[in-house]
Formats: structure tokens, C-alpha cells, sequence
């Protein structure tokens, strides 16, 4: 059994099987089959389990609404949860992706977020221009928020190996005392 995802439908009123739902989230919206997600993800199986029979049969629209995440990212998610080999976008906010995995529960994701992070932020640049050191304070930031403690790691070790070149800039200087120590 596979997962289709129809991104952008015309009409949330367009023609759902019995076994599809829509997915909402902000800025658009996507249908998928609700027994794939629910064998594919943990999250999922708990929502559409039969604790949560009544609440489903009552809802007539079958919409489950996230509106805190993107369609992009959404979409994203729902086609990982049926391939975890999927790669990630790099035009992707990956801080929602974070989140994301943090929300539904999945580890794999979470990994390959932070992976992400290792291969594209923190690696191979010789001098730390505004934008990467942006970029950087914005992981660490988003790191410590979700305690993923050795992306944390490579960030703090980021910026001590550049502090000489980063120490004065404003990104750096608006951090919270509690992630310069």
C-alpha cells in the first residue's frame, strides 16, 4: 500500500474516498489515505484509532488542521512518513521540519533534520560571512529549543573555532547570556 499525496486541491468540498482525509495546514491544504499514515507513523495510528472512532465518524469534513505548518513542509512530512530515504529540500525551513519531527514523533526525521543542518550549515566554509554566522545562531537557536544536544555541540564548536571573527557581529551579540556561555 502506498501513500499519494494530492498537494493544492481545488476545492476542500472535492470528492474525499472513505479512506482520505485532508490535511490542513497553513496556506493550503492536501489529501492522503488515512490508513497508510496510520501505518506509517505512530502519531496517526493514535489519532485515527478507535479511542478516536466518535470524533472521526462526527467529523463530516475528515480534516485534521495544522495550521502552525507550512503546505511545503507538510507536504514534506507526509510523503517522509511513506519514504524515510526522502531528501530534504534545502528551500525547506528546516527549524519547521524540527518541529515537525517533534510533533509526530518521528526519529528518523529528526536525524535527517539535523544531519541537514551538519552538511549544510556547519560545514566547509573557511570564513564566516554575516549570513552564515546568521545561519549558525539560528541552528544553535533552534537546537537548544529542541535539546538536540549534539547539534548544539557542533554550533558552540562552530562558533568557538570563529569566535576571533564573529565575537563583535550583531547576530552573535543578541544571543541570550545562556548560549554564550
Amino acid at each position: 500500500m502506498s501513500l499519494v499525496v494530492t498537494e493544492n486541491i481545488s476545492s476542500i468540498d472535492e470528492v474525499l474516498t472513505e479512506d482520505e482525509i485532508v490535511i490542513a495546514a497553513d496556506r493550503g491544504w492536501c489529501k492522503a489515505d488515512k490508513h497508510v499514515l496510520a501505518e506509517k507513523c505512530q502519531f496517526f495510528q493514535l489519532l485515527f484509532s478507535s479511542q478516536h472512532a466518535l470524533m472521526w465518524k462526527e467529523n463530516k469534513e475528515r480534516k485534521v488542521s495544522f495550521d502552525w505548518l507550512s503546505i511545503e513542509v507538510l507536504v514534506f512530512l507526509i510523503k517522509f512518513i511513506n519514504q524515510p530515504d526522502f531528501d530534504i529540500d534545502p528551500k525547506l525551513k528546516i527549524s519547521q521540519v524540527i518541529q515537525a519531527a517533534e510533533f509526530f514523533n518521528i526519529e528518523s526525521l529528526r536525524t535527517k533534520a539535523c544531519d541537514f543542518y551538519q552538511d549544510n550549515v556547519l560545514q566547509g566554509f573557511t570564513r564566516p560571512t554575516r549570513d552564515k554566522v546568521a545561519q549558525v545562531i539560528s541552528v544553535l537557536k533552534d537546537s537548544d529549543y529542541f535539546m538536540l544536544i549534539p547539534l548544539k555541540t557542533r554550533c558552540v564548536f562552530w562558533i568557538g573555532r570563529n569566535f576571533s571573527d564573529i565575537w563583535y557581529r550583531a547576530e552573535y551579540t543578541k544571543l541570550p547570556p545562556s548560549l554564550k556561555e
